[in-house]
């Protein structure tokens, strides 16, 4: 018998995208390199290298920055770096009081930036969604008008409240935003000739500090984010873990005290009934309406009350860290606003509770801005284009919304 081996036609194309892939891959990570330092670096030939750099330059996302001293032989080395500045995505952050978006280029720079309120008697509705999915496609022209003509536009990305399923867009569960088992990534995909991905507003968030950390790659990291509610984000050998049915990380119900306060999932005892900005803001009589004013006013009970704050937190990140051993944790929201008053607290309880050697585990609280969610969501962009190395003219986008309103 004879056997036919059949040749997959699309195993060398697949085999190019991967080498580019690895390529892209380290250019962000480390600006300016080599053609002998990447070959070195990824395994792959100097031929191979060669080609793709000239593909890459020839579409203009790479461009010879500089060179280093000669070496040895008496030849400088001609430097490369990712042509960040004309590499761009749109991120949305969409919360139950209003949507934010922006445009960002690969170096982190805010081109532009808008935000709209949403209409809370609209959002008691049941059949709220609809009018939030239409405030989403309104933010989206807006950002798209506002596209610079010079540049490679990698897609958007929308971070949302609610467990969402990161794989395909579908937003599986949003008490807030009324959607329910929700392709919107599929909706928007065909409505919109680009690339777009939609995500969890925190682990969206978590995208957008790992992607900019210092430019330093990290694989191992937990992310917790405190604002009106208290969410988490993990990533595992440089992917999000998103659990079974993407429910992972619920940071905000790790259990701090037995039979304490009840938290709005029915159970008592959470992080988030103990520390959220809401339940913060009660507990002080609603003397201040937002953090800003309770910040302004840390007087001996607020600060207390901070302080109880922080050890509850400790305590929840200290038992993370000996369960997750990450190689750093990263703490945002608004509540960081109050950090100079509860992260002494914070540290204390953690090294109570932190295993050796996991008591060197850094713990880094980002500066707030009410952008980290649409910055994040931008991230999942750049994140998706290095796996999926996909772009189109930002004139033509920008030509096309003109004709689309």
């Amino acid at each position: 018998m004879t056997v036919r081996i059949k040749s997959d036609s699309n195993s060398h194309q697949r085999m190019k995208q991967e080498n580019r892939i690895q390529v892209l891959t380290l250019l962000h990570q480390e600006p300016l390199l080599s053609r002998v330092e990447l070959a070195e670096r990824t395994g792959l030939t100097k031929q191979t290298v060669t080609n793709i750099i000239q593909e890459l330059l020839t579409q203009d996302l790479v461009m010879e920055a500089s060179t280093r001293e000669a070496d040895s032989a008496g030849r400088r080395p001609i430097l490369l770096r990712l042509r960040g500045e004309t590499l761009l995505s749109a991120g949305i952050q969409v919360t139950r009081s209003h949507i934010r978006g922006l445009i960002l280029n690969h170096e982190a720079l805010v081109l532009y930036e808008a935000q709209i309120s949403l209409d809370s008697s609209l959002m008691d509705r049941e059949d709220c969604g609809a009018y939030v999915v239409s405030s989403i496609r309104g933010m989206i022209h807006r950002l798209l008008n506002e596209l610079p003509g010079e540049a490679h536009f990698l897609g958007l990305g929308i971070g949302l409240q609610g467990i969402i399923d990161g794989s395909g867009g579908v937003v599986k569960f949003s008490r807030y935003l009324k959607l329910f088992e929700y392709p919107l990534e599929e909706i928007f995909r065909s409505e919109f000739p680009f690339p777009i991905c939609v995500d969890n507003l925190v682990r969206a968030f978590a995208a957008g500090e790992v992607w900019f950390h210092n430019r330093r790659e990290l694989k191992h990291v937990l992310c917790v984010y405190l604002d009106q509610a208290v969410g988490g984000a993990i990533l595992v050998d440089g992917k999000l873990y998103t659990g079974s049915d993407w429910q992972a990380a619920k940071f905000g119900h790790t259990k701090v005290v037995r039979g304490g306060k009840l938290c709005r999932c029915g159970k008592k005892g959470c992080l988030e009934a103990h520390i959220s900005i809401p339940v913060i803001l009660s507990q002080l009589g609603h003397r201040y309406s937002t953090m800003d004013e309770l910040v302004l006013h840390m007087e001996q009970e607020e600060q207390q009350l901070m302080d109880e704050a922080g050890r509850h937190l400790g305590y929840a990140l200290g038992n993370a860290i000996n369960l997750l051993n990450p190689e750093c944790v990263i703490v945002g929201g608004e509540l960081t606003k109050a950090s100079p008053w509860f992260e002494r607290a914070m540290r204390e309880e953690m090294a109570e509770t932190v295993s050796i050697p996991n008591d060197q585990t850094p713990v880094f609280i980002t500066h707030y801005d009410q952008n980290n969610g649409s910055i994040g969501a931008a991230a999942l962009v750049f994140n998706r284009w290095l796996r999926e190395p996909v772009q189109v003219n930002a004139a033509e986008v920008k030509a096309w919304a003109k004709t689309h309103q």
